[in-house]
């Protein structure tokens, strides 16, 4: 076996998580043969950005594993025009999230439809969330909550 700098890892599957927008990559590492998995969240993914800007982003952070000749970049392309798409829908239907949480009791919901409900929510807080380097990132904000006007209750006495 060459020295760890010419190990190459094979891709061996593409695969998307739409809540939140994730690319998943399953490979085989040469170097100890182990099926692995890599999930990327693409950054800056809104309704400008191009997709094959996107693709190529994902390539060249990824290198280790994307190598010429190893997998298809138009694979890639159409998978991230998929989470996309599927963005631009859920962006559209954010909204109705907020009024299904308004008409529904999540106490009396079974499991499965309280954990459908946390995705959604969870989707729409990943594509809301600004990370380091995001455009309007803030880095320790502080806002004060006092200056707002204190209703009395019963619940301090």
């Amino acid at each position: 076996m060459s020295d760890s700098g010419d190990v190459q890892n094979i891709p061996k599957r593409f695969s998307l998580v739409f809540d939140p927008a994730i690319f998943v990559i399953d490979f085989v590492s040469v170097k100890d043969q182990k099926l692995k998995r890599r999930m990327i969240r693409p950054r800056h993914f809104d309704e400008i950005t191009d997709c094959e800007s996107i693709a190529d982003d994902i390539i060249a952070k990824n290198s280790d594993i994307l190598q010429p000749g190893k997998y298809s970049r138009k694979q890639i392309v159409s998978l991230v025009q998929k989470l996309k798409e599927h963005f631009e829908h859920s962006k559209k239907g954010s909204n109705s999230l907020d009024e299904e949480l308004k008409t529904i009791d999540l106490n009396k919901l079974p499991t499965d439809k309280v954990e459908q409900i946390k995705q959604k929510m969870d989707g729409l807080f990943y594509s809301n969330q600004l990370k380091p380097g995001d455009p309007g990132f803030v880095y320790d904000s502080r806002v004060d909550f006092e200056s707002t006007p204190k209703e009395p209750s019963d619940w301090d006495d």
